[in-house]
C-alpha cells in the first residue's frame, strides 16, 4: 500500500458530516451481502476519494438533480425515501467551501460511486 503523507486544512466537524452522509447513504441503499468501498489516493496537489457501493443505484434521470436542495429520488421499490432532501446539497456545499469538488456515477442494480477531490496544503 502506498504511503500517503500530506497535510490538509479542513473543518473536521464539516468533513465528518460529509463522510457520515455519504457512507450512511451507501450503507442504507446497499443490500445485505453487498459492499461499500472507500478508496483514497493522492495525485499531485489533490486527494481523490471514491466512495463506492454495490447497492440499488440511482436512475440516470435523477443524477443531474442529486445535489439540488430538497431533491429526493423517487423510488418504486420497498425503500421509502427518508429525510428532507438536503443531505447531498449540504455535502456539495461543504466540499466546495473546502476548495474541492464532488461528482456521482451510478447504474441501476449495480451501485453508485461518489468522487471527491480535495486540495492538499503545500508546506
Amino acid at each position: 500500500m502506498p504511503e500517503l503523507d500530506f497535510v490538509m486544512a479542513f473543518d473536521p466537524t464539516r468533513m465528518i458530516q460529509v463522510f457520515s452522509n455519504l457512507l450512511s447513504n451507501a450503507i442504507k441503499y446497499t443490500p445485505e451481502g453487498g459492499c461499500v468501498v472507500v478508496e483514497v489516493r493522492r495525485q499531485g496537489r489533490w486527494v481523490h476519494l471514491n466512495i463506492q457501493d454495490t447497492g440499488l443505484g440511482i436512475p440516470v434521470e435523477a443524477l443531474p438533480h442529486l445535489f439540488n436542495k430538497f431533491y429526493r429520488v423517487q423510488r418504486n421499490d420497498h425503500l421509502r425515501s427518508e429525510g428532507t432532501g438536503l443531505g447531498l446539497s449540504i455535502v456539495k456545499a461543504i466540499v466546495e467551501q473546502h476548495g474541492g469538488s464532488i461528482s456521482v456515477e451510478s447504474e441501476l442494480e449495480k451501485g453508485t460511486r461518489f468522487l471527491l477531490d480535495l486540495p492538499i496544503m503545500t508546506l
